[in-house]
């Protein structure tokens, strides 16, 4: 006989789920966030004047189409593109410029906010505010959709184009939100902060304007008869990924600037990096197969190689020795601890990390324009100049040794004051190397334009003076700079690599024994 079934037995599972759901309780930062949202007058204010603009704007576009008809005329198409342009520049100047204000101002060491504060780790405090900004532009979307979707109504716009667009759009918005983020978090003062933020409100009025041009373009294409097309999603796909990549560092980056200097913040901002150059190099590498776009694996190449540049930049500013925090989670086996190397914070595994891995970078480059024509089959017209590849490691190669020789300055004369002064010096030499010689002969009567196209070796800007002769005149002189500067250093490496072990365990209490 089978058991009596319980008739409560749905209804306490069900209470189960919800026991279940309730552990992943909603983010404190986004409560708080939304709160002072609705509270300002800004966010209030800025969406009640967005909804009366669009409100008129629509319809007194109607009325003049209604009253001057056209039947060629595409009028849902043209409101398409005004509601369009004013969204994107709503959407990417005001709510990104919000979010990184109310940052900015909790990362004020006289401002003891929740940020100080709270116990709430630093992962939690960059996604509640990541949430927060992206929920304030879904609101502003909202508001918006009506009047888009008002569109179709009207000639030269469909469906499936409008949805592809607001999409596209709010993830931009979104990326752009966690830019704001990262650079609110900057361990820089106020008045730089300012003039970075001026500097990114260009570069929004700039975005504004491509992602104007573009989807003004997909409104004239339409896209409800490539949905359903490889084409598309290869695109989507592509793009999706890279915009994902990109949100995903700022992310990590905005959550290492905001964790405890004695934590292992780096740890997981290399390994991200590690992993997104592996997968972006497979990707770039199966578009080049299945297009044969070469023009994308040097742009690839061009762009992964000044991430690990910066990378490596960034780690001759890092600490020099490793805290107690961080010994205590060093693996005990040898090949781990050497790969952990690599990995954690410190400026000695940094340097060998990012060295690594714009070696790595830009081999995979040469090799996959070498390789990848003669695996597929197709006959590949190198469209490359015979100069890109030794331009490009010249000036990998300088930017190495400058990092090289600020990081030995700081630590002979400066050795007591902060390590960021590595970086400032390794900006400093190229540029005091580049102005000196002129001023001195320029005193002198000395100063000719030959000069500085001919002979100013260690000069990065003067690379691309010369010719080919030239060229590899400067090749040779950053790689003798490289050596020499990483010789240097070698033995201050050294010791940091020997001093990179776990901390040694506690003696045993001759009371218990």
């Amino acid at each position: 006989m089978k058991p009596e079934q319980n008739p409560f037995e749905p209804f306490l599972r069900f209470r189960v789920f919800l026991q279940w759901l309730g552990r992943f309780e909603l983010n404190p930062i986004v409560m708080k966030e939304l709160r002072q949202a609705v509270r300002s007058w800004a966010v209030v204010g800025v969406m009640l004047l967005f909804l009366v603009v669009l409100f008129f704007t629509v319809l007194g576009m109607t009325i003049n189409a209604n009253v001057s008809y056209d039947s060629s005329r595409a009028v849902g198409r043209e409101v398409m593109q005004v509601i369009l342009t004013i969204l994107t520049f709503t959407s990417l100047v005001f709510i990104p410029t919000y979010v990184g204000v109310r940052i900015a101002n909790e990362r004020q060491p006289n401002n003891t906010d929740l940020l100080y504060v709270t116990t709430l780790s630093p992962a939690r405090i960059i996604r509640g505010k990541l949430l927060s900004g992206s929920y304030v532009a879904f609101l502003f979307f909202s508001v918006c959709s009506p009047f888009m979707f008002f569109s179709t109504l009207l000639r030269g716009v469909d469906l499936p184009t409008i949805c592809v667009v607001i999409i596209t759009v709010f993830v931009l918005v979104v990326v752009g939100i966690q830019l704001a983020i990262f650079l609110a978090c900057l361990p820089v003062t106020r008045g730089f902060k300012a003039l970075l933020a001026i500097g990114a409100l260009f570069f929004a009025f700039g975005g504004v304007s491509g992602v104007t041009f573009h989807m003004t373009r997909t409104f004239r294409s339409g896209l409800g008869s490539t949905l359903m097309t490889s084409d598309f999603w290869l695109g989507v796909l592509f793009t999706g990924s890279i915009l994902v990549m990109v949100l995903g560092l700022f992310h990590l980056l905005s959550i290492s600037m905001i964790s405890a200097p004695t934590s292992n913040r780096a740890k997981p901002v290399r390994v991200y990096v590690t992993i997104i150059t592996a997968f972006s190099a497979l990707l770039m590498g199966g578009y080049y197969w299945a297009l044969n776009a070469d023009e994308m694996v040097v742009g690839w190449t061009g762009i992964m190689t000044a991430l690990w540049v910066m990378a490596f930049f960034c780690s001759v500013c890092e600490r020099d020795r490793h805290s107690l925090r961080i010994r205590r989670t060093i693996p005990q086996t040898f090949v781990l601890r050497r790969i952990s190397f690599l990995f954690y914070s410190g400026a000695a595994g940094g340097v060998l990390w990012s060295g690594l891995g714009v070696a790595a970078t830009i081999f995979a480059g040469h090799q996959m324009l070498e390789w990848i024509p003669e695996l597929s089959g197709f006959a590949s017209v190198s469209r490359l100049p015979s100069e890109f590849w030794p331009t490009s490691i010249t000036l990998v190669l300088y930017a190495i040794a400058y990092c090289f020789y600020g990081l030995s300055i700081q630590r002979w004369f400066f050795p007591h004051k902060s390590t960021m002064l590595a970086g400032l010096f390794a900006v400093l030499l190229p540029v005091i190397w580049c102005i000196v010689p002129t001023i001195i002969l320029a005193f002198l009567n000395d100063f000719s334009w030959e000069f500085l196209k001919r002979q100013q070796l260690g000069n990065p800007l003067n690379l691309f003076n010369g010719g080919d002769a030239f060229l590899y005149n400067h090749l040779t002189c950053s790689w003798i700079m490289a050596v020499i500067g990483g010789l240097i250093n070698l033995p201050w490496f050294i010791r940091s690599w020997r001093d990179f072990k776990p901390l040694d365990p506690a003696p045993p209490d001759p009371k218990e024994s």
